[in-house]
């Protein structure tokens, strides 16, 4: 890796070639079936809580909706009734109205949440189910790239073999970065897992047309 300091007396690796040494160790991972089915679980049990909020919020608003509608409706017959004077009834119904368009308002919105989450749900199941760690890597952020590790393994022993070539001017030198030893997690850890397969389907459906 790159210092600037000068205060590290370890021998320089190239980041890019640490990376492929990595993404070569992941091409050798294999999931069971039991692992799939745990990962899928996790996902499904983190969006749940997130569902269930929007679903309470379109249940609660449908009940004020119908709410203010029984409202609205008992207000034009006291006014036919005679009960009210139209000055009441015209403050009152701009006041229901304005309610009503807030309810309509969150119902709407936690309709378009419960799309979205459905959706990453969908995209998150069917990434846990076809998975292949190395291809996912490759394209993910740092962040995730984070994740992955975490999940699969505790360390890895890197060995690079450098040969130098004397030039006049210069030493050039070719790395060849390898895994010598990892420690893996066993079993994988799955809520690490599970961060990294969501983060991948929020951003594939960022990118959904």
């Amino acid at each position: 890796m790159n210092r600037k300091d000068g205060k590290c007396d370890q021998a320089y690796m190239p980041v890019d070639d640490i990376e492929e040494a990595i993404i070569d160790l992941l091409k050798s991972l294999k999931f069971s079936d039991q692992d799939r089915q745990e990962l899928a679980s996790e996902i499904s049990e983190e969006l749940a809580s997130e569902q269930r909020f929007a679903e309470i919020d379109v249940k609660q608003q449908k009940q004020r909706l119908n709410r203010l509608l029984a409202e609205q409706e008992n207000l034009l017959q006291a006014y036919y009734e005679k009960l009210i004077e139209s000055s009441l009834l015209k403050s009152e119904q701009k006041r229901i109205t304005k309610d009503i368009k807030q309810a309509e308002t969150v119902i709407d919105e936690a309709d378009q949440r419960l799309t979205t989450l459905n959706n990453r749900k969908d995209r998150a199941l069917a990434l846990a189910g076809s998975l292949d760690i190395s291809k996912a890597y490759i394209k993910a952020r740092p962040a995730i790239k984070r994740h992955f590790c975490q999940a699969l393994f505790s360390k890895a022993s890197i060995d690079d073999q450098v040969t130098m070539h004397m030039q006049v001017f210069r030493a050039p030198r070719d790395h060849n970065v390898s895994v010598t030893s990892v420690q893996w997690h066993e079993p994988i850890n799955v809520r690490h897992l599970t961060e990294a397969i969501l983060a991948l389907s929020l951003e594939r459906g960022k990118t959904t047309p």
